[in-house]
């Protein structure tokens, strides 16, 4: 046989090697990245966790590459999505940075993922304690208002009842329950006369009265006594529906 033949012959009886299969993740095992990661943060090739340190830009979600090809993406962005947003003027007690530029920024104030409010100022972001024991209301409509000293905080509860809050020293403080029992998902806004800084007018939506489906636009009208007590003294019909 001609030597060209016998090598052909036994390269074709040589035993071929099996690819070796990917095994795929059981739901109890943990995920297996592969070497090819975009690195989005430190964590980008660990089993998704529940984010709960500060919000960092830029470093909001992770990646996690499956043998098989799939791809996850855990989204672990502190604010929660669709939240409301209400902001005051930057000044002293409530300013967040700490270089000069960052303090010229708004101060904005938003629901955190963990449903309570929280407080942003440029790159700076953080949760406000003691509103997590408030039971705000998920996707809640926010506003505030702010007199030089106080800044006052309306929210909607699970019971969709605004009430009003006292931001000060860092932490929340309760001032006024049952504010105003708007229609579900309305909005709000609150407003401080500059020179009555004893009163803040509330506007909301709520049902006009009788079996139509019309919103018919109220406020309230909250004022502090002289022992610094807020009550409500007034609701006004702003507009019809």
């Amino acid at each position: 046989m001609a030597p060209g033949k016998k090598a052909a012959s036994a390269i074709s009886k040589a035993p071929t090697a099996k690819p070796a299969s990917a095994a795929l993740p059981t739901p109890n095992s943990p995920p297996q990245p592969s070497k090819k990661t975009i690195r989005r943060s430190s964590a980008s090739t660990t089993k998704p966790t529940a984010n709960t340190g500060p919000f960092i830009p830029g470093q909001s979600w992770h990646y996690t590459f499956w043998p098989d090809g799939r791809m996850t993406v855990q989204w672990i962005d502190p604010p929660l999505y669709g939240t409301s947003l209400t902001a005051v003027k930057p000044r002293e007690g409530i300013n967040l940075a700490e270089d000069e530029i960052g303090k010229q920024f708004s101060v904005v104030y938003l629901q955190w993922d963990t449903q309570a409010i929280a407080e942003c100022q440029g790159l700076k972001i953080q949760p406000i304690p003691g509103l997590e024991t408030f039971q705000l209301s998920p996707h809640t409509s926010l506003t505030a208002v702010d007199d030089g000293s106080n800044l006052y905080v309306f929210y909607k509860t699970n019971d969709n009842i605004v009430h009003m809050v006292r931001i000060g020293d860092g932490r929340a403080v309760e001032a006024v329950a049952n504010v105003a029992v708007p229609i579900p998902r309305s909005a709000i806004a609150a407003v401080m006369p500059l020179k009555h800084k004893n009163r803040v007018v509330l506007f909301y939506q709520r049902w006009a009265q009788g079996k139509s489906e019309k919103v018919d636009i109220k406020t309230k009208t909250l004022s502090k006594g002289s022992a610094g007590v807020w009550e409500v003294t007034t609701e006004t019909n702003v507009l019809s529906g």
